[in-house]
């Protein structure tokens, strides 16, 4: 009974230090956007595979950013390679774990096919998502700070065409009742991933690594499904 006794208590003493020495980070996403929400719910899980607590902090995008930058935060949990490659001295994780497609969204009278057709169109984005940036550049647009201000602008008339996620995009056609506002075309896929401060070098890799055993398992594709089906089945805001 001795022996039994001293034996549960060691194990819990190691359960108690092993929860202590757990490491913890802080990650920026951007708020309000439903491909965030799914990614903010996979990096969790990826984070408890590799012995990481990943803690998510729903921000603006552009604040997300110069919080990662100047090392207020630790990382951002959904970045894309053209977001990476502006910003060198972060470190991404690789493999990334989740993907996005940027989307133009309109009335049924714009016609756009492709990026090239933006520029015949007045263009709105949300200030800071970089794959709006990225399929924008070169053209002069309207920068909004949240999805429901430029679907609002798209509904009114100030702009012509909407940059944003599809599933974003489809979440606030349903939400906002925008009968009249539908999917004109998608005009890239990105892949997208973790970011990180460079102080947090360890945690990209470790989570890296992680993300590389989910996806060779299966389990990622999985839990990505389940996730994005439990957001568009149970009216959750992102």
């Amino acid at each position: 009974m001795t022996n039994k006794k001293w034996l549960c208590t060691l194990l819990a003493s190691v359960g108690v230090f092993s929860a202590a020495a757990a490491e913890e980070v802080t990650m920026g996403r951007n708020q309000g956007l439903a491909d965030q929400w799914v990614a903010a719910k996979l990096i969790t899980d990826i984070g408890n595979k590799a012995g990481v607590t990943v803690k998510v902090k729903p921000l603006p995008a552009a604040r997300a950013s110069e919080m990662n930058l100047s090392g207020e935060i630790d990382g951002e949990i959904a970045r894309i390679d053209a977001y990476a490659a502006k910003n060198p001295s972060l470190v991404q994780s690789k493999p990334l774990y989740y993907y996005l497609n940027s989307t133009a969204f309109g009335k049924s009278d714009k016609a756009v096919a492709s990026i090239a057709d933006l520029k015949k169109y007045k263009v709105g984005i949300i200030r800071g998502v970089a794959h709006a940036m990225t399929v924008t550049a070169g053209l002069k647009v309207t920068e909004v700070n949240n999805p429901e201000q430029l679907f609002t602008m798209l509904e009114e008339g100030k702009i012509d065409v909407a940059v944003s996620s599809e599933i974003d995009g489809n979440y606030r056609l349903k939400k906002m009742k925008l009968g009249d506002i539908k999917v004109l075309t998608t005009l890239a896929k990105f892949e997208q991933g973790a970011i990180f401060n460079p102080a947090k070098k360890q945690n990209a890799e470790k989570l890296a690594k992680a993300t590389a055993a989910m996806k060779q398992s299966g389990e990622l594709d999985k839990l990505t499904a389940q996730y994005e089906k439990e957001f568009l089945n149970n009216n959750i805001e992102p």
